[in-house]
């Protein structure tokens, strides 16, 4: 199916894989996907909430985007944007394709278990600096060195960020927040 809305927030319910929801105008009010199989947010469209008892994949887009999952295992993908990402209960994994994705300027927020969910930053090349597709190197909540590649987790009144810089001058390039648990470790990554 292809559904389209208008102006005013629209509620699409999708129900197949194949079925598209657009949106017509850039300002045409907060929609809604509800999807009960894998979805990628088309453009225009802010919000995504999986339901159902399967599996499932939850893909924004390059709004901010609020995207929930259901009782089960997720893959949750903000894409550009300040996203709000809920895998909701299950093993969830939080796919992060590239450092532009989750910025100083513009990073997502997850809602994360540790020790259950999973922080996929693989497609990251965590050193901008070698024609290598390098993989970044966990260091706690130390300071940055100065070396690109560098992932650090640290806790502030605001709860966990994860930062990582991949040009090695010191400033985190992904910055992602954390919220809902007492710890981030090197064994919630998938590096």
């Amino acid at each position: 199916d292809q559904m389209f809305g208008g102006m005013g927030d629209d509620t699409y319910i999708v129900d197949n894989g194949a079925d598209q929801a657009r949106e017509l105008y850039q300002n045409g009010g907060t929609d809604t996907v509800i999807s009960s199989v894998s979805f990628t947010l088309g453009t225009y469209v802010e919000n995504l909430t999986l339901t159902g008892s399967l599996n499932a994949a939850a893909v924004g887009n390059a709004l901010d985007n609020i995207i929930n999952g259901n009782g089960f295992n997720n893959v949750m993908a903000g894409g550009l944007g300040a996203d709000v990402l809920n895998g909701g209960s299950g093993v969830d994994t939080y796919l992060f394709r590239t450092a532009a994705e989750s910025n100083a300027a513009s990073h997502d927020t997850i809602v994360f278990e540790h020790g259950v969910d999973l922080i996929d930053i693989s497609q990251i090349d965590a050193n901008t600096n070698s024609a290598a597709d390098d993989a970044f190197t966990f260091v706690g909540s130390s300071a940055f060195s100065g070396t690109a590649g560098e992932l650090r987790a640290d806790f502030d009144e605001n709860g966990w960020k994860i930062e990582g810089d991949t040009n090695g001058d010191g400033l985190a390039d992904l910055v992602i927040a954390v919220i809902g648990t007492p710890s981030v470790t090197a064994s919630d990554f998938v590096f």
